[in-house]
């Protein structure tokens, strides 16, 4: 009995703590969906956030096995750059099939007005 309660109790706690992803962009021409998990946003000193975001691509990348790239990003409100902390790239859209861990560079840049990630800073800035 104790074996059952305790397997209900876990089943739904993994429910529980799954992401909540929210899009905040579709990109055009190509369709690409850009996503972030709403309750990842960490304010952190100096006006910078943390912020898991993933992206869907809508075609693979130049015939490879890459649909989909979640990544850790520490966002500067003031000085409007991105830092990539971590990234994950997988075979099938939303972050599932085959996954693998990749090399980031973790230098500031620059975020351009009216683009998809200027986007991401208004919503995590604010």
């Amino acid at each position: 009995m104790k074996k059952i309660i305790l397997i209900v109790f876990l089943a739904n706690f993994s429910l529980s703590v799954q992401a909540e992803w929210v899009l905040y962009a579709t990109s055009e021409p190509d369709g690409n969906e850009y996503y972030y998990e709403s309750s990842s946003i960490k304010k952190l000193p100096n006006n910078k956030r943390r912020i898991w975001e993933y992206l869907n691509y809508a075609n693979r990348i130049n015939e490879s096995k890459i649909n989909s790239i979640k990544g850790y990003i520490e966002l500067d409100c003031n000085d409007e750059s991105y830092k990539l902390l971590q990234g994950t790239s997988y075979e099938e859209n939303n972050l599932k099939g085959f996954s693998k861990n990749f090399d980031v560079d973790p230098k500031p840049v620059f975020i351009a007005p009216k683009t998809v990630r200027s986007l991401l800073l208004k919503v995590a800035c604010k």
